[in-house]
């Protein structure tokens, strides 16, 4: 009796293995799918606490994450440049008089002027075509009107684009694109007058280019700032030309080194990244904030929208850390593609923050090679 007792017991955890044995390894995979998602929980809540710290820590420095600090003041209408009304009515519609005058001048030029080189180390294409200046020059005479409503707008003492240029990009292209073409006009004048000798044409146009340029550059969109750049490197190679032939007196030289304003590239570019980060950010929530094209539901419960964004925006805006809390010097931002480099090694594969990193990996080298060559004409007009 004893002894099947003794022996039923010893059977016990065997039978009882078989009989429940369902019941204990689902319990115990019940247990390990929680934990697991525990885990996954507070990870996701440990990344969006950390998105929300970092915000509240740069409200606390006053660094605004946001596009409004960091965009132009508003300008009212009579000191805008870009309000200006030939300037408004050549960006509201290529079908205007004033957008016909840039458009006819722009493909005249080319049938008129095959073959035609940018100013380059002081040489000018005109200096053994002088029918071809007179060309220019007089065609230009026809135009009175308008480059004299350009050299108007010109001298307005601010900018504010009129467009809400943080959510249409496509429109800020086609509006550069038009002022491109515009200060074209002035440049082949400029530079037609600096062959035939006519200093004050070429003076006053070359003004205005440098206006336009200050103009473009104080709208601290990246796009805008490059194109301002442009624009004033083209006056620049217009003075290494009249330098050369020794075709400005004392008082032009006076005047283009007062107006060859050269402000601090490094607050430039700071100005300009933390524009543009803002501009990012947004489009990251517009695009992370929502469920990806083919994504399954178990992809969006372990991976949600609000982790992918809290991640992407805290890893991105740490990125850009790594040089704009440093002091805005030359060292600094030469700096700035090798310390992306190591901030885009470190993330995972296919992290699409890399993307929007990788966006500023050279913005700094024509920022400082223009300064350096702005400096060295202000330097050659003093001489």
């Amino acid at each position: 009796m004893a002894i099947g007792f003794f022996g039923s017991v010893r059977q016990f955890p065997r039978m009882a293995l078989r009989k429940h044995g369902w019941w204990i390894a689902g319990t115990v995979l019940f247990l390990v799918v929680v934990a697991g998602l525990l885990v996954r929980l507070q990870a996701i809540r440990r990344d969006v606490e950390r998105w929300e710290n970092y915000q509240q820590e740069c409200r606390s420095r006053g660094e605004d994450l946001g596009i409004e600090a960091w965009l132009p003041p508003v300008v009212a209408d009579r000191e805008n440049f870009a309000a200006h009304p030939w300037i408004k009515a050549m960006i509201a519609s290529e079908k205007s008089p004033e957008a016909k005058v840039v458009w006819d001048w722009k493909y005249w030029a080319y049938d008129a002027l095959d073959g035609h080189e940018e100013p380059d180390n002081g040489r000018s294409w005109f200096e053994d075509k002088p029918e071809k200046a007179a060309m220019v020059m007089e065609r230009g005479a026809t135009l009175a009107a308008d480059l004299a409503a350009i050299r108007e707008a010109a001298g307005r003492p601010a900018c504010r684009l009129p467009l809400a240029l943080d959510r249409d990009r496509d429109r800020l292209s086609e509006v550069l694109d038009w002022l491109i073409d515009m200060t074209g006009i002035i440049s082949l004048r400029a530079e037609a007058a600096l062959a035939l000798n006519e200093e004050a044409t070429a003076m006053d146009s070359i003004e205005t280019l440098l206006q336009i340029g200050d103009h473009l550059q104080s709208q601290h969109f990246l796009l805008s700032v490059l194109v301002g750049k442009r624009v004033k490197a083209a006056a620049v190679s217009l003075i290494e030309i009249g330098l050369a032939r020794g075709s400005f007196s004392s008082a032009s030289r006076l005047r283009l080194r007062s107006s060859l304003l050269n402000p601090p590239a490094g607050e430039d570019i700071g100005t300009i990244v933390r524009l543009e980060r803002g501009m990012i950010l947004e489009q990251m929530g517009k695009l992370l904030e929502q469920r990806a094209p083919g994504e399954r539901f178990g992809e969006g419960f372990m991976q949600p929208p609000a982790r992918r964004t809290a991640y992407s925006k805290y890893t991105f805006c740490k990125g850009l850390d790594s040089v704009l809390l440093k002091p805005a010097t030359r060292e600094t931002w030469e700096s700035f593609d090798q310390i992306l480099e190591e901030a885009v090694n470190d993330l995972p594969p296919g992290d699409l923050t890399a993307g929007w990193l990788l966006l500023f990996e050279t913005i700094y080298p024509p920022f400082y090679q223009h300064a350096d060559r702005v400096e060295d004409i202000r330097k050659k007009l003093a001489e």
